[in-house]
């Protein structure tokens, strides 16, 4: 549950930071949607973009943003419960995607590709696990052409570290 005195992460606050402001923040696979009330909080992004596949999910979040005080609605938020590679809308500004696995990082970009969807100047992907087919598919030809790495590093998420992927728009 989301409260008013909302404490965003360590780990959250630096996906904001490391987003690029005066833009809109999408949260792929959003849950809790901490890192989406955070960017909003910030007032650096211009809309907030929450995404779940669990439709549950998304109402809860969505009735729990409506009860915040009005600093955590600064900006427009939009909410979605499809799975990320269905989003049927250009995916612009930063697109966060954290908290799942490398293949499922690797379904929601290769589907925003495929329909023309993926428009973000900046991509931050912080896989849990199968980081090794994330690299794979970071590799192809079509993210190449569309994306470079600018940073990995490691992050600590919990007691292990995770690997953290910067990518930012060619175009």
């Amino acid at each position: 549950m989301i409260s008013n005195r909302l404490k965003i992460s360590k780990r959250m606050d630096l996906f904001i930071s490391l987003a690029l402001p005066g833009m809109p923040f999408w949260d792929i696979c959003c849950d809790h949607g901490h890192a989406g009330i955070g960017a909003a909080k910030s007032g650096l992004f211009t809309e907030i973009h929450l995404v779940d596949q669990l439709p549950h999910v998304m109402r809860n979040l969505e009735e729990q943003v409506y009860k915040l005080s009005p600093e955590y609605r600064m900006v427009p938020y939009f909410f979605y419960a499809t799975a990320g590679q269905n989003i049927n809308r250009e995916v612009s500004g930063t697109c966060l995607i954290a908290g799942v696995g490398g293949f499922t990082m690797k379904l929601i970009l290769k589907g925003l590709l495929e329909e023309g969807n993926l428009k973000a100047k900046r991509l931050i992907l912080c896989p849990h696990t199968d980081e090794v087919e994330l690299v794979s598919f970071l590799e192809t030809p079509g993210m190449i052409q569309e994306y470079e790495l600018a940073e990995r590093r490691m992050i600590a998420v919990g007691k292990k570290m995770k690997p953290l992927f910067i990518l930012n728009s060619k175009v």
